[in-house]
């Protein structure tokens, strides 16, 4: 049996001639590699194109434009001579779900069918403030054989607000609670009747990601003579801004900042930590969550994009709104002084992450939804 012939635009910065492990980073991928680990390389044969930005050094508005046109012509030239049957197409909002909605038309015009799996909640938000957008983005899609969702919400958003019909949505979660995640919660104590509060935060240091509420909920903790430690798992253009306020507040025995991380580094800083947080003003579902939920961690997070889909306050996490420093900081002080609770969140976290993240059996919804889409073309 012919494998079949599979091109995936997404994360694949390895491809790249200017690659440094230490410069690329982001939920898709995290996504990629995953994909790249578990697909079962006997059915399929993968052909990568790689999207990513360099995560530390953005290229500015003139230069995305050309990165996007080289990606296109790249696009054009696998198609040509590669022949795939199936195109995998993740795309982010704003820019980059507009260049990779033009892929979508474009494989369509090849004769190679496509799922195009949006990732990032704010392209809901952008869609329903701009008319221009909506537009775009709805007539773009709508030439994709199937939309792939994470969640109720966006299937709701596929159905709902660009037409998609039934028979094209297909819902498949998120899959980066890996046996690696997963068997770290599987030993944890959740018996536990240790104080200690250790709290990781990974992801961009920027402004939306809720850096400075978490930061002056920490110096609000410290001088009401809470004991715990934060460690900043990431890097990004509040990075120096952020470092400032620690020393500034005298926060440096309470804050640490490590940069990004590789895989084993975040096992070790998952193993250690007790208490995750994401106070972001928007999100997706992001791969940070799940992966810390598969750890172990009692998690505060935002109630925003479709994180409500799967997180219940008070039962497997804690939702806050988003820019509330004092709501963050209170539910950092729940977690702090309720041991009990604490280990309870973590616990029932660890059984969602297990039952819905699980990477092998929604590897293998993805892998059947692919062949079921390759065998049908001609």
């Amino acid at each position: 049996m012919d494998k079949h012939k599979l091109l995936i635009v997404g994360s694949f910065p390895f491809l790249r001639k200017d690659f440094k492990g230490n410069t690329f980073h982001g939920g898709i991928l995290t996504s990629c590699r995953v994909i790249i680990d578990n697909l079962d390389k006997a059915k399929f044969k993968l052909i990568l194109l790689d999207s990513t930005a360099n995560s530390l050094h953005l290229p500015g508005p003139i230069a995305r434009v050309w990165l996007a046109l080289r990606r296109i012509v790249s696009l054009i030239i696998l198609l040509t001579f590669k022949k795939p049957n199936v195109a995998l197409i993740f795309a982010s909002d704003g820019g980059s779900a507009l260049e990779k909605g033009l892929m979508v038309w474009i494989c369509n015009n090849f004769k190679c069918a496509t799922l195009i799996f949006p990732r990032a909640g704010n392209l809901i938000q952008q869609t329903h403030k701009s008319k221009i957008m909506l537009r775009l983005i709805k007539k773009l899609f709508s030439y994709a054989t199937i939309f792939l969702c994470q969640g109720p919400r966006w299937k709701d958003y596929a159905l709902g607000t660009l037409g998609f019909s039934e028979e094209r949505v297909r819902t498949i979660s998120n899959w980066t609670a890996t046996k690696e995640k997963l068997r770290i919660g599987a030993l944890r104590n959740y018996r536990s009747h240790s104080s200690t509060a250790n709290i990781l935060f990974v992801g961009w240091l920027e402004d939306f990601k809720g850096v400075f509420e978490l930061l002056r909920a920490c110096l609000a903790l410290r001088d009401s003579n809470f004991d715990f430690k934060l460690t900043l798992a990431g890097d990004g253009r509040a990075f120096e801004e952020a470092s400032d306020f620690v020393q500034h507040h005298n926060l440096g025995d309470n804050v640490c900042f490590t940069g990004w991380v590789g895989p084993a580094a975040l096992d070790v800083l998952l193993k250690d930590a007790n208490i995750f947080v994401l106070p972001s003003w928007s999100e997706g579902l992001p791969n940070a969550m799940i992966e810390a939920m598969a750890a172990g961690l009692a998690i505060i997070v935002t109630s925003v994009g479709i994180i409500p889909d799967f997180v219940v306050s008070n039962q497997n996490g804690i939702l806050i709104p988003p820019r509330s420093t004092e709501k963050l900081k209170l539910a950092l002080q729940n977690l702090m002084s309720d041991v009990a609770l604490r280990n309870r969140l973590a616990l029932n976290g660890h059984i969602t992450a297990k039952e819905n993240f699980a990477a092998e059996p929604s590897i293998a919804e993805l892998s059947n939804a692919i062949e079921e889409i390759s065998n049908k073309m001609p």
